[in-house]
């Protein structure tokens, strides 16, 4: 069986910019998702950069067909996970959430990623994914430890 994935940062929410998106962005990323959910449906799609209230709002779109929606906002640190899962609940079940994965360095908590468990209606087999969200390095300076990683 095919499984097709997407992953997407939408630009919609960045974590320290939370709901910052405006009306003609929120359309737009509305009739993309509308486009992958409903003229080619892709069985399981990652989103980043989207807030709670963004969720909603995705959720509303893609509920009618027939897509779940698992929630990765979760704190870390002094910040938190901006990114959802959209899935084809007639093909994909998520089998195991794993916690979210996290590192430390010096006093700053690094959202490295989040891993899910998902299965294949009808495949014994279960793939495991991990989505991740790395803060961009490009405005700091060179040389910085923040460059590492």
């Amino acid at each position: 069986m095919n499984v097709s994935l997407v992953w997407w940062n939408t630009g919609l929410s960045p974590t320290r910019k939370q709901d910052r998106s405006n009306a003609e962005e929120r359309q737009t990323a509305t009739s993309i998702i509308q486009a992958l959910t409903v003229i080619a449906p892709v069985d399981f799609i990652g989103l980043c950069e989207v807030s709670p209230n963004d969720i909603d709002r995705i959720e509303e779109t893609c509920s009618s067909a027939g897509y779940r929606v698992h929630r990765i906002t979760d704190g870390a640190g002094r910040s938190a996970f901006d990114m959802c899962v959209l899935y084809r609940s007639d093909k994909i079940s998520i089998a195991d959430i794993t916690e979210n994965i996290l590192s430390s360095r010096g006093d700053r908590t690094v959202r490295v990623g989040h891993h899910l468990t998902i299965a294949i209606r009808d495949e014994d087999e279960l793939f495991h994914i991990f989505l991740s969200h790395w803060p961009s390095r490009l405005d700091l300076p060179q040389p910085h430890p923040g460059r590492e990683i």
